[in-house]
């Protein structure tokens, strides 16, 4: 039976908890354990006291019988003191290439800042343009915060009467007073 130091997931959604567990290697990540040695809370600061809850001799205990800690068990474990993790190289195989170097663009030249804009003094005065005055006779559709205000327009285009038209700005219905077309 071969065994592991884990972490088991706890807590809710978007705040987790974690127990340390000693278990079985073919259990689930929150199954089946066969003893719990500390806890670990990841959202607290890092110099608080509960973040990382161990008990060392248990952990020594396990670890002399032959239980294998996973890497971030094996990490937490050595801020304790408990245990000793290999230090990790990077690998070679993950450097580029001698191609890949020589093809690398040389860095960027640093140039100074170069203003947008000439200095404020020298710029031309700006241009203000009025607005077209309205036309006496023209209509503009109203605006209505429905998605049905492009249909209501369509099926109801501008009449004289249309100072009694009754509107229903939650959507349910748009028409005039009178009208037979349903809006809805």
């Amino acid at each position: 039976m071969s065994l592991k130091i884990r972490l088991s997931r706890g807590g809710a959604k978007k705040r987790p908890f974690y127990r340390i567990v000693v278990a079985d290697a073919r259990m689930p990540r929150d199954g089946r354990f066969v003893e719990r040695i500390g806890t670990f809370d990841p959202l607290k600061a890092k110099d608080a006291a509960d973040r990382l809850v161990v008990d060392a001799e248990k952990a020594k205990a396990w670890l002399a019988k032959g239980a294998q800690p996973t890497d971030r068990v094996a990490r937490l474990l050595e801020t304790v003191g408990v245990g000793h993790r290999a230090a990790q190289s990077t690998p070679e195989k993950a450097k580029p290439k001698k191609k890949a170097q020589e093809r690398a663009p040389p860095p960027p030249l640093l140039k100074p800042p170069q203003p947008l804009l000439p200095p404020p003094s020298r710029r031309a005065p700006s241009k203000t343009i009025a607005p077209a005055p309205p036309h006496r006779g023209s209509w503009t559709a109203p605006v209505f915060p429905t998605a049905r205000s492009t249909r209501w327009r369509k099926l109801h285009p501008p009449s004289l009467p249309f100072r009694r038209t009754i509107l229903c700005l939650w959507g349910a219905l748009a028409r005039p007073m009178g009208c037979a077309v349903r809006c809805g």
